[in-house]
């Protein structure tokens, strides 16, 4: 979809500004791409573009996890644990360092969230020690992961 005004008629449910899963249909929208550059744009134009395939991939792994788990364990799901588990399949922050989670800017905002919901999912999923299928069927995992996190990479002193 490359249109602004498409994309966001088609994705009502959504508040994504590269791609979106429905989730009651399943079906996965992209925002406007430059497949000569293998890059998917931000429609609003306020973050820097992503790479094509870690978009796909990344909208992949939640509708595999829509099938997998069914539409209403995906729909009681946090935030945390759908994009958490996709980014650490997807792993397009592998770069970034975990300190950047306390760095707000609106250019890498997708990719920050991201990050820090893949390091939470992370680090929930070694305390628990259990692994990935039943973590994201559990009710582990919350937002005192995220400030765990924050207060471990983000603290001064």
């Amino acid at each position: 979809v490359g249109d602004k005004t498409l994309y966001s008629l088609l994705t009502p449910l959504c508040a994504a500004p590269f791609s979106c899963l429905n989730p009651l249909t399943g079906k996965i929208f992209i925002s406007g791409t430059d497949q000569e550059k293998n890059l998917v744009l931000d429609p609003q134009g306020n973050e820097h573009p992503r790479t094509l395939e870690n978009v796909i991939v990344h909208e992949l792994v939640k509708a595999q996890l829509r099938q997998k788990l069914g539409l209403l364990i995906y729909l009681s799901m946090t935030g945390m644990k759908k994009e958490g588990y996709a980014e650490h399949i997807t792993m397009e922050t592998s770069g970034m360092q975990p300190s950047d989670i306390c760095e707000a800017t609106a250019e890498g905002g997708t990719l920050l969230r991201y990050l820090e919901q893949r390091l939470a999912i992370e680090q929930i999923q070694f305390e628990a020690d259990i692994p990935y299928p039943a973590l994201l069927r559990s009710g582990k995992g919350d937002d005192a992961a995220a400030r765990r996190l924050r207060d471990k990479y983000c603290s001064k002193g």
